[in-house]
């Protein structure tokens, strides 16, 4: 890490880019995170642990990743399960359409290309769920080609070293950042660069105030030259606030078992379990909205509790009802009673998971059994 402060003290870009690109491999090989991922060369086993990580933690990743490839060791076997089987194999782990988007693209793997992984930028991308980052990732972790993988990481590093000050997710940046690191790529060593590059943004060009005594390329770094390194990449200007959307989430609860809802294809978090809830508006009733929204006559009890779940772009503020069923005939095709010790095996979301520990206790449940 050490340099004399004359050696090549102003390199130009190309010469810059190329120093740092082997400057961050002896760097990577020394210091890279043991990743299960990493120990494959599997492309599919490679496409999994990226799926996972988009917007997830890697501490999070590393709990479900080997469960999910214990179930689903290979492209053939997640294509023959069922949704279900994907869906609760994710429970927990946030944006099913990741779960669902996999689960297509594995359909069509085996379909297409008789379950080998296509080595296409093009035919890589045309699958669900898969971008120009995650093709890159894979084709140049699995298949060691030099086609750039752009993600935050990597973007925030390279506005640094070469003090780009286009705006955070402007098309400029992205271009000028995904030229660099093209230009960058080792021969033959694409797979551990890639890596390195992610890695380095990961542990220490983070965000906010990076840790820059210990980058191997401080002193090719403008951004550090100049003291802007946490001023880049340049903030766009800031959103609204994200709103916040208010529900009565009716809990029915009788005899050790718990009504529960099938979501619409179309709803947020559709296609996965959840209580039966609507929207709270200003004048309205929940005994007539339930009415309205599902045919059911009930009976409104008390407020159990109020819980918050921030998605992405909103957050869910649930007040959980305690109802009571007054009819005794069918209902909704969409809502089925379940046993307690079917909801493990049941694929539902975070934002009602942390709900169900307040209706399956025992006095809760007992509760709702006397009012039955």
């Amino acid at each position: 890490m050490s340099r004399d402060a004359g050696e090549k003290e102003n390199p130009g870009t190309q010469e810059r880019l190329k120093e740092a690109a082997q400057s961050l491999l002896t760097w990577y090989r020394e210091h890279h995170r043991d990743l299960p991922w990493r120990r494959s060369k599997d492309p599919y086993k490679i496409w999994i642990s990226e799926i996972m990580l988009q917007q997830t933690r890697v501490d999070t990743v590393l709990e479900y990743y080997p469960r999910f490839i214990t179930l689903f060791p290979d492209i053939h076997t997640l294509a023959r399960a069922s949704e279900e089987q994907v869906l609760t194999s994710w429970k927990g782990l946030g944006y099913y359409n990741r779960a669902r988007n996999a689960h297509q693209a594995a359909r069509i793997i085996a379909d297409r290309y008789g379950g080998a992984f296509p080595e296409d930028l093009q035919a890589i991308q045309a699958l669900p769920g898969i971008g120009a980052y995650t093709a890159g990732a894979i084709l140049s972790i699995a298949f060691g080609k030099a086609v750039p993988a752009i993600d935050g990481n990597v973007l925030r590093f390279i506005a640094r070293l070469l003090l780009l000050q286009d705006a955070r997710g402007s098309s400029a940046l992205h271009r000028k950042v995904d030229q660099a690191v093209g230009g960058m790529i080792p021969d033959h060593q694409a797979a551990d660069f890639t890596q390195a590059l992610m890695e380095m943004g990961a542990l220490v060009c983070i965000p906010g105030h990076p840790r820059c005594e210990t980058c191997p390329v401080n002193t090719l770094c403008l951004a550090c030259a100049h003291q802007m390194q946490s001023e880049l990449p340049v903030k766009k200007e800031r959103k609204k606030a994200n709103p916040q959307m208010r529900y009565w989430v009716m809990a029915f609860v009788k005899e050790n078992q718990i009504l529960m809802e099938y979501r619409e294809e179309e709803t947020l978090l559709g296609h996965l379990w959840g209580l039966p809830m609507i929207l709270i508006r200003e004048g309205l009733d929940l005994v007539q909205e339930a009415k309205a929204h599902f045919g059911l006559d009930i009976e409104a009890g008390p407020v159990l509790g109020t819980f918050i779940h921030q998605f992405t772009h909103r957050s869910w503020r649930m007040e959980v009802v305690s109802c009571s069923l007054r009819q005794s005939g069918p209902i909704s095709s969409s809502l089925q009673w379940r046993h307690f010790d079917e909801l493990p095996q049941m694929a539902i979301p975070t934002a009602f998971q942390k709900i169900m520990p307040l209706l399956t206790a025992g006095d809760a449940a007992d509760q709702g059994s006397r009012r039955s």
